[in-house]
Parts: structure tokens; sequence; C-alpha cells
């Protein structure tokens, strides 16, 4: 069960793109499948958004006191996927989800402006975190911390006060 719930992660110093879009379809094939019981049965969930034209990717989902929350990016052109944003659902029963909406954008300035790309959150004692990688325009990467007790209004870690303390 691990293997088929896990993406790898590949390293490929060949330049055989074709194989690595080959395992990019495959995984977006299977972010649309969720294991019922953890043996063999499939069902599709449907993830939807304002924009009709938005496609699921990465997603994590977490049972909690509510039912199933979720966090995933989204993207509209595959060619346009290094431009995406983290939205957030949440459903009672894990097979009907609430409207996803928009919980972290890129930033304007700074060295997540060029977009947000896989996230994971958890919750303890009511506060939201997620935590994210995103990259510049300038094709500088990073892990973004953003936390919150509401999912909808987080704040973004202030490093400025880690250095100091």
């Amino acid at each position: 069960l691990i293997e088929k719930l896990i993406a790898p992660i590949i390293i490929d110093l060949t330049n055989n793109f074709e194989f690595i879009r080959e395992l990019e379809n495959n995984l977006r094939n299977r972010i649309k499948r969720i294991q019922i019981s953890g043996f063999g049965q499939k069902r599709e969930i449907k993830i939807r958004y304002n924009n009709s034209s938005l496609k699921t990717w990465h997603l994590d989902v977490i049972k909690t006191d509510i039912g199933y929350e979720m966090i995933t990016v989204a993207f509209s052109k595959w060619e346009g996927r290094a431009n995406m944003n983290l939205y957030y659902t949440k459903s009672s029963d894990n097979e009907k989800y609430e409207l996803a909406y928009p919980i972290i954008k890129p930033s304007n300035i700074s060295w997540d402006n060029g977009g947000l790309y896989r996230s994971s959150f958890i919750i303890i004692k009511d506060m939201y975190y997620v935590y994210y990688s995103a990259m510049s325009k300038e094709n500088e990467k990073g892990i973004g911390l953003s936390y919150g007790n509401n999912i909808y209004d987080l704040k973004g870690l202030n490093t400025t006060s880690i250095k100091n303390s």
C-alpha cells in the first residue's frame, strides 16, 4: 500500500524527458484515486474550484474532528503549473468535498513569488501549520511555513524572530 501512495523522487541525469512525463502522468492519475480501507477498491473524488478549468495536483488529506481536511495545489494548464496556489477544502465523509478556496498564493516580492508546490499540514491545539515548497521567478527554491487558527487567515513565518531568539 505504501508504495502506491508515495510519489517517488527521481533524479534523471540522462535527460530522459519522455520517461519523466510518463511518470508525471501516472502520478496525476494516482492522485485522483483514494484507496478505501487500503486494499484494491478505488474511487475518484472530484475536487471543485471556482474556476472549473483548474486541475488538482499534489494533495494532503488528514482526518480531524470535523471530518477530512485537504490542502492541494491546482493548475489550469500543464505549461503554467509553475504558478500555482494552495487550496483548502473539507468533507465530513471523505466523499463529497466542499468548494476548494485558495489559502496561500505566491507572494509579490519574496522567494516564493514564482509559484507554490507540494504542501503538507498538521493541526496542533487548533493551530494549522502549513508547509509548502515554492520557487521565485529567479528560480530560488525553498520551504515555507504558514500558520494560524483560521485556515483562511494564515500568517507567514517571520524568520527575523527566529534569528533574534
